[in-house]
């Protein structure tokens, strides 16, 4: 997926969920958005020709010094679990103020959902459950699946668009009763 793709896979569900279940004010919103859309283009540091990696290219390079390749480590189930893990020492070691709970779930929400994100390409994730299998995971059969970048991908974003405005619209509407 692209970088806009990316954001909006991410932004979407927890925007539509937030519209329902309504339990953040507006500006912790903002702040767990923005992290969302920065944690949904984390796992791509790995390669230097994407949005991130072109703006945080010294990170690129010394990803890629140490063997790092795109869809690599960046891309595993385990880099997930250690992210999670990291968040409980985290709170359980040191008292997180509102703030910080905020970036830190959003960062983590933004980068699990730019792996799943992944899985809806055509190349999907090799090796996601390394070092349990080497299966590819995917989340849908091969033809439901696009390429980055390509017209199908656009489709996907233009519906995301459209989504994203209808629950923003439909949150207007629910705001003024």
């Amino acid at each position: 997926m692209i970088y806009k793709t990316h954001i909006l896979f991410a932004i979407t569900p927890i925007c539509a969920f937030e519209t329902i279940y309504d339990y953040l004010v507006l500006e912790d919103e903002i702040i767990l958005y923005l992290f969302i859309s920065i944690g949904s283009l984390l796992p791509d540091l790995d390669e230097e020709e994407s949005y991130i990696g072109k703006r945080l290219n010294f990170v690129s390079i010394v990803l890629k010094l140490f063997g790092v390749v795109h869809r690599g480590v960046t891309h595993r189930f385990i880099s997930l679990i250690l992210f999670a893990l990291a968040i409980f020492i985290l709170q359980k070691q040191i008292i997180l103020d509102d703030f910080t709970k905020l970036a830190v779930y959003g960062l983590f929400i933004g980068y699990s959902l730019h792996l799943l994100g992944d899985m809806l390409t055509k190349g999907g994730i090799e090796n996601f459950y390394y070092p349990i299998s080497s299966i590819k995971a995917v989340l849908l059969p091969r033809n439901l699946r696009f390429y980055t970048n390509s017209k199908q991908e656009l489709l996907v974003y233009y519906l995301l668009v459209g989504f994203l405005a209808t629950t923003i619209f439909l949150r207007l509407v629910y705001l003024s009763y």
